[in-house]
């Protein structure tokens, strides 16, 4: 961002940039900061970093209360299982 004249704190800084919270469509100066913003994320990884550690994290919640986890799944299950049988009726 800094090498196309941009300045901001953090990675998510640009997206909640008050200058972009207009009812209007996107200027020109938005749309610019924009496609800089996509292009400093794709250069630098950020993406598939952010995404690896929020995984160790999220893994490590899960080995850490199964229990939990399980009963979730569980409900989950019955619910997918409940809404399919409501689609199978529906046809």
């Amino acid at each position: 961002m800094r090498a196309e004249g941009l300045r901001y704190a953090d990675p998510l800084a640009a997206i909640s940039d008050q200058r972009w919270l207009g009812d209007g469509p996107p200027t020109r100066e938005e749309i610019r900061a924009a496609q800089a913003d996509v292009r400093c994320k794709v250069k630098t990884g950020l993406v598939s970093v952010w995404s690896a550690a929020e995984k160790r994290i999220q893994d490590d919640v899960v080995r850490a209360h199964p229990e939990e986890f399980e009963a979730l799944k569980a409900a989950k299950d019955r619910q997918l299982e409940s809404a399919r049988g409501i689609i199978a009726g529906a046809r």
